[in-house]
């Protein structure tokens, strides 16, 4: 009986429901090491607080993807001051 309420909800004439968990925010201590972790490998130093906070706060509200950090962080003024000929 599992199998069909599970893999054929269309077999499912008693009314379960399968319930989909949100996928949970990103631990803040871990996104925090991560963008440490991309501002010393790409910038050559330390995030500051706020850009620290910043980033937290927009990958969480999922303005920004983690995976887009590095990509911003390249194409900031500060890394195109560093890696100028």
């Amino acid at each position: 009986m599992w199998y069909f309420r599970y893999l054929h909800l269309e077999e499912n004439t008693d009314g379960w429901k399968i319930k989909i968990k949100d996928s949970p925010k990103d631990d803040v201590g871990e996104l925090e090491a991560y963008i440490q972790k991309c501002y010393r490998e790409i910038l050559g130093r330390e995030a500051d607080i706020p850009g620290l906070q910043n980033y937290v706060s927009q990958i969480n509200s999922e303005q920004v993807k983690r995976e887009w950090l590095p990509n911003i962080l390249k194409s900031s003024e500060e890394y195109k001051a560093k890696h100028r000929w």
